[in-house]
């Protein structure tokens, strides 16, 4: 969870006030409580409430509990900083924002007493996951659940792959109102017969000649009637026969907005850590049930993405701000094929990834425009500066041996200036974006 929500939302949040917290004694005892290694309250708050988030129990503020305090009470020294990072992020990270740190007018000398306190004091051993029990409730009564949840799946030139998913959809234990499919394929490759062989399912078809797959989202909202919606892409596959019912389940057992599935990307390596556990979230994969109220407090999709990437951490973003409970369920599975053709690859975007770059010599996953975008509209402008630097050093990082690992940092040193030209490139168009968007048309009134 990156940005902070307005302090007058209840929403959620690891920025923990001792001053008023009331927690589980169960989490406690799992999770564990205040780190006496922190120099001030207000540090050791941050730690707690941040372990607590990232250690799977749903940490939310209430604005009236306490007055807010002033972002001058928030300072914290900077012993306290370079241990929060040390303890959740690694000493590498301490050891970059230590550099950072120093360049941005921090003190050398300050930064190195700290570090070589944090050394010898130590840091706090890594607590457990918190277990909250199975989310499984026998009372769900699941007749009571047809019929409200609208399926949208937008798609471009990949009906083997639509194919696929609409025959696994057959099989759910929660019968969907409706599937609604916008169909983006152009006109000269557009097959209008492949819906007869789904007569059986609840299939509202819609062809688009406008490509953008945020215009396909939104028509898809604009015409359901589902009290929740299920986001899918046209190449998830391995989708459970309880995947609908699932996705209720957690809903309603924890009142959430939003539920995401855990999804296994192709190419994409193990899932991290931190998306193995039952968690609060900002983000949006494929396979998220929305309830519809979080659209009507968020908005659509904003059409600055329609051909590029980050769409759905846009709407994520919005939600998030506006205090929307979004957790992720690791126990719903699905995968991802990021299919080689159609979808997003038409428009030239999210041809290379994180993980293609780790594994390509060639490959560097520079920001596109619309993620920049993205950074832009949420972040300050400091903030954006720090991605830059973080990105590019990236661009040099491999998986594999040393040797590997040792070429993949020559060839990207070499390509250092063209990866310094698109940033500034993408940037540009970035800012140029922003006289234009944000278009985000809204549920309630369409």
């Amino acid at each position: 969870l990156t940005r902070d929500p307005s302090p007058d939302l209840v929403a959620s949040s690891w920025r923990v006030s001792l001053d008023a917290c009331l927690a589980k004694v169960d989490v406690l005892r799992q999770v564990g409580a205040i780190d006496p290694r922190f120099d001030t309250l207000e540090g050791a708050s941050l730690d707690f409430g941040y372990r607590m988030m990232r250690k799977g129990a749903i940490v939310r503020h209430v604005p009236w509990l306490v007055e807010s305090p002033s972002p001058a009470d928030r300072r914290l020294s900077i012993h306290d900083e370079l241990r929060f990072i040390r303890q959740h992020h690694g000493a590498r990270w301490m050891s970059w924002c230590m550099w950072r740190g120093a360049a941005g007018g921090y003190s050398p000398v300050e930064l190195l007493r700290a570090a070589a306190r944090i050394h010898r004091d130590g840091i706090c051993p890594e607590p457990p996951t918190y277990d909250r029990g199975t989310i499984r409730d026998d009372s769900f009564d699941l007749a009571g659940w047809h019929d409200k949840v609208s399926v949208i799946i937008p798609t471009l030139d990949r009906y083997s792959y639509l194919r696929n998913a609409l025959e696994q959809l057959r099989s759910q234990t929660i019968r969907p109102l409706e599937i609604i499919v916008v169909d983006q394929t152009p006109k000269d490759r557009r097959d209008i017969e492949w819906p007869r062989a789904f007569a059986d399912l609840p299939l509202k078809v819609f062809h688009q000649d406008v490509l953008g797959q945020c215009t396909a989202r939104n028509k898809a909202i604009w015409e359901s009637a589902g009290e929740f919606l299920l986001f899918m892409d046209d190449d998830t596959d391995e989708i459970p026969a309880d995947f609908i019912e699932s996705l209720l389940r957690t809903c309603e057992r924890l009142g959430a907005d939003m539920v995401a599935s855990s999804v296994e990307e192709a190419g994409a390596g193990p899932t991290p850590a931190e998306y193995r556990l039952m968690r609060v979230v900002d983000i949006f994969p494929v396979g998220t049930l929305l309830r519809r109220s979080f659209l009507e407090k968020a908005g659509l999709f904003d059409y600055a993405f329609d051909r590029g990437a980050r769409a759905d951490a846009d709407v994520a973003m919005r939600g998030y701000l506006a205090g929307a409970l979004m957790v992720l369920d690791p126990a719903i599975r699905v995968a991802h094929w990021r299919a080689p053709r159609g979808g997003l690859r038409v428009h030239g975007a999210r041809v290379i990834t994180t993980a293609s770059s780790r594994v390509r010599l060639s490959h560097r996953d520079v920001p596109s425009a619309t993620e920049l975008y993205l950074v832009m509209r949420h972040f300050t402008a400091r903030q954006l500066r720090e991605m830059k630097w973080q990105r590019v050093v990236g661009t040099m990082t491999g998986r594999g041996k040393w040797g590997w690992r040792l070429l993949k940092v020559l060839v990207s040193t070499a390509y250092l200036p063209n990866t310094l030209w698109q940033f500034r490139e993408n940037q540009r168009r970035a800012r140029q974006m922003l006289s234009e968007f944000p278009r985000i048309p809204m549920l309630i009134g369409h």
